[in-house]
């Protein structure tokens, strides 16, 4: 009862921010002034037809991620449905089917061969079951306990389920075909922390004891604790399995210090930091710790706008994140990847939203496109 009090004094500083990106870390809206994302001079571009060695990447939006490369690809936390800010305190877990089917409608889902959350709160596997059972039928899930505890009723994903704290978790998980040969996409899981929500305070926390039993809807939004948080790297790989062409970086929360840093056998770098945006300033130094240890070819800023309006309308930031926060962010990236800085490659193509050489904040729904390395 305390954390729906909290949460519903959080709620109400909603929308109290801003929405504007300054035209020096927008360079590509730069004759615009800026780039306002509640009044976006610019619409998402269409599905784009990726060459062989092109990576084709959408961001969803609430930090949700499409990958595709070769045919293949990977959804990460994906969800749309968006509760309106009254009913999440008590609200049950009532999937929005028409605004899941849109979110949905512009990609491939036949390629989609694994569904991944970094952790259990609602605005990343809310989702999930329909998603998984009526898009996505031939994707093994990957969740942490709790995901797997919540989603242990769901029937359409018993023997689907695979939990990242299991020993099958533990190591590279390679995506496969119905006849269980490895594909060209792996990831692995990486402890990390979920960060505060505001001032210290992180709200919906803890594991989930068991099992839920009952119908997926008739548990409460708030039901869904966050248990262990992961980040993941993600690499995408030549036909024959043995090379590493693009490597991928995701996180669904902002990282805590000396948390979330991956620890990889090989010493291959970083073409894409995927990094959630809300809530980096109640965590110390961020994003620069983290793009230090990564030190990433580009940036993919996302989990900025706020998941209690309406996919398709315009975009607010989320709750407590300002103006001055979000422009406070890239100030600290450019500082933090001055050191690398003339060895980012930008995305191919114009992109809708602020982007460079050394960052991109698409707008939700918008693809963009890299060119992955020989």
């Amino acid at each position: 009862m305390r954390s729906s009090w909290a949460l519903i004094l959080l709620l109400a500083l909603t929308g109290c921010g801003g929405h504007t990106i300054r035209a020096k870390f927008a360079p590509n809206y730069a004759s615009q002034g800026a780039f306002d994302f509640k009044k976006p001079p610019c619409q998402p571009s269409p599905k784009p037809e990726p060459g062989p060695d092109e990576v084709a990447i959408r961001y969803l939006g609430a930090g949700g991620l499409y990958v595709e490369w070769q045919g293949t690809a990977l959804l990460m936390s994906p969800f749309f449905s968006n509760p309106r800010i009254l009913r999440v305190p008590w609200g049950r877990l009532v999937t929005d089917e028409a605004a899941v089917e849109r979110g949905l409608k512009p990609m491939d889902l036949s390629r989609v061969r694994a569904i991944a959350a970094g952790h259990s709160h609602y605005d990343h596997i809310g989702d999930l079951p329909l998603v998984a059972e009526r898009f996505a039928p031939g994707a093994r899930v990957y969740v942490n306990n709790n995901g797997a505890h919540a989603l242990a009723p769901v029937r359409a994903l018993t023997g689907r389920i695979t939990s990242l704290e299991s020993e099958a978790g533990r190591d590279w998980i390679y995506l496969k075909d119905p006849d269980q040969n490895d594909l060209p996409i792996r990831f692995r899981a990486v402890k990390s922390a979920h960060a505060p929500h505001f001032w210290g305070v992180r709200l919906l926390r803890g594991p989930l004891a068991a099992d839920w039993t009952g119908e997926w809807q008739t548990h409460r939004l708030l039901s869904l604790k966050d248990g262990q948080t992961f980040a993941f790297v993600i690499d995408l790989l030549s036909q024959d399995l043995k090379k590493t062409r693009f490597r991928l970086y995701y996180q669904d929360s902002a990282n805590p210090p000396k948390q979330g840093i991956p620890r990889l056998e090989d010493c291959r770098g970083y073409d894409l930091a995927v990094l959630c945006m809300a809530s980096f300033y109640f965590v110390r130094k961020q994003p620069g710790t983290i793009l230090g240890h990564l030190r990433p070819r580009h940036v993919l800023v996302t989990h900025y706008e706020s998941f209690f309006h309406a996919a398709g309308k315009p975009v607010r930031f989320v709750t407590l994140l300002t103006d001055f926060w979000a422009n406070r962010y890239f100030h600290r990236a450019r500082r933090a990847m001055s050191g690398w800085e003339a060895d980012t490659v930008g995305p191919e193509g114009d992109v809708c939203g602020p982007s460079c050489r050394s960052w991109t904040m698409p707008v939700p729904g918008e693809w963009v496109r890299f060119r992955a390395g020989a």
